[in-house]
């Protein structure tokens, strides 16, 4: 049960920071002059590619220890459970 709230508020902590990354632009490509005709599928092309960056990069961040939300939730959790 422990490792399963662990796993949890690891996920929690790498969904939350890839929010943070990609609102503050991380990640963001802009569209080089003349490259696609077809604005709309580069758009989303670079859009997909982007998420990538950022989620690799928040799993990055919480493998190194992260931010401390996912310990600090998994502190609260335990204290929850054991009351």
């Amino acid at each position: 049960m422990q490792r399963a709230a662990a796993s949890a508020c690891e996920q929690f902590e790498t969904v939350f920071l890839c929010q943070i990354l990609e609102s503050a632009g991380f990640g963001r490509m802009e569209r080089a002059a003349g490259s696609s005709d077809d604005a709309s599928e580069d758009s989303t092309q670079r859009s997909v590619f982007s998420s990538f960056v950022s989620t690799a990069l928040a799993q990055s961040l919480v493998a190194s220890g992260g931010s401390g939300l996912a310990r600090e939730l998994e502190r609260l959790l335990g204290d929850e459970l054991s009351a």
